[in-house]
């Protein structure tokens, strides 16, 4: 497409626009899968996925190929927000909480190896790594033909934050797991955007250490996705956010204050553990507080908030970057993870001391 004008900005937008149909329509489409029905959701986003990415290896223009991401964006959306809702009927209790644990683990490592097969792909032709979403059309038969229907309604056994969660909009009734998802990604955000440049500008090493900070960021995360439901329960979730927060604080200002290479896969290392503990932990505690019938709307809500937050990133730490380079951009998101960590656990002090308070004496 060298002949397209606008063709580098277009080929970039390749990369985006998916997102950007999950930001806008996550909540939407979580509305439409609690009064549809979480499986058929769940099934015909697994084939919308499939479909419109492999689109993009037959399609002759680069708007159509567009189209087509955006299209498979609303795929993904309709995955993502009924992936959890569904674990969350069939599991309760501890069993939820490892559950979603490995569904994050999954979806981490699965997209790692996603991604080295379409970059194998792509020494073939540009048109091959589209190929690979050819994968999701027979899982969508696996899935519809096993997994079993979702169910609405809770189960007399499953605990509850709520037994009966106000009328309010999820927005206000979640506010605070969302907010602190939306601030965990701007922070984390800061490696697939500046690590490159730190290796390639400032370091002068090859582009395959690029690659080998993102799978281990893959690792990471999916390592802590395991042991999630083994941990979850010996703590509140405000103190699983504070360790989270405090994990990516940690890992950046150390990788800010080494500055070598060696720095970067340490403090990426430490702050993928602190994203591994935060993602399960946001998932479990939205999707508790959310009433079994709106467990969609709850999830795509905070699907929309997870990628505003990769999309705020940069917007918000380019003025650190241009001022004093790729490096200050650490150190800024890692004392404000910093500042996010001590918030949650003052916080979760405050309500402790709170509920231990005895309660006034009636006269």
């Amino acid at each position: 497409f060298s002949d397209v004008p606008n063709a580098q900005f277009q080929a970039r937008l390749l990369l985006s626009m998916h997102a950007a149909a999950i930001v806008l329509l996550a909540p939407l489409l979580g509305a439409y899968a609690d009064r549809l029905g979480l499986k058929r959701v769940f099934v015909s986003g697994i084939v919308i996925f499939g479909t419109a990415g492999t689109a993009g290896a037959i399609l002759p223009t680069l708007p159509m190929i567009l189209a087509s991401r955006a299209i498979m964006g609303i795929g993904m959306a309709m995955i993502m927000i009924t992936s959890v809702p569904m674990i969350a009927s069939f599991y309760s209790g501890r069993e939820r909480e490892q559950a979603i644990g490995w569904q994050m683990a999954a979806a981490t490592l699965g997209g790692a190896i996603f991604s080295l097969a379409t970059g194998a792909l792509a020494e073939k032709g540009w048109q091959y790594p589209f190929l690979a979403y050819l994968i999701a059309l027979p899982l969508a038969v696996a899935t519809a033909l096993l997994v079993p229907r979702a169910q609405t309604h809770e189960d007399a056994t499953a605990p509850t934050e709520t037994d009966s969660p106000p009328p309010r909009p999820v927005l206000l009734h979640a506010a605070l797991p969302l907010s602190l998802s939306f601030l965990a990604q701007i922070a984390m955000f800061c490696v697939p955007l500046q690590v490159p440049f730190l290796f390639a500008a400032e370091l002068g090493l090859p582009a395959t250490y690029i690659g080998g900070v993102m799978a281990l960021l893959s690792v990471m995360m999916a390592l802590n996705g395991m042991v999630f439901g083994h941990i979850s329960g010996m703590m509140s979730r405000l103190n699983l956010a504070g360790i989270g927060f405090a994990l990516i604080g940690v890992g950046f200002l150390g990788l800010f204050a080494l500055g070598t290479g060696v720095g970067i896969f340490a403090g990426v290392a430490v702050a993928a553990a602190g994203l591994g503990l935060l993602l399960p932990t946001f998932n479990a505690w939205v999707v508790s507080m959310a009433p079994p019938a709106r467990r969609g709307r709850y999830i795509g809500v905070l699907t929309t908030s997870i990628f505003a937050g990769q999309f705020v990133s940069p917007l918000v730490l380019q003025p650190v970057v241009a001022a004093g380079g790729a490096w200050r951009a650490f150190e800024w998101a890692g004392t404000g993870a910093m500042v996010v960590a001590i918030a949650c656990l003052v916080m979760q002090r405050v309500l402790h001391t709170r509920a231990a308070a005895p309660a006034p004496a009636r006269r």
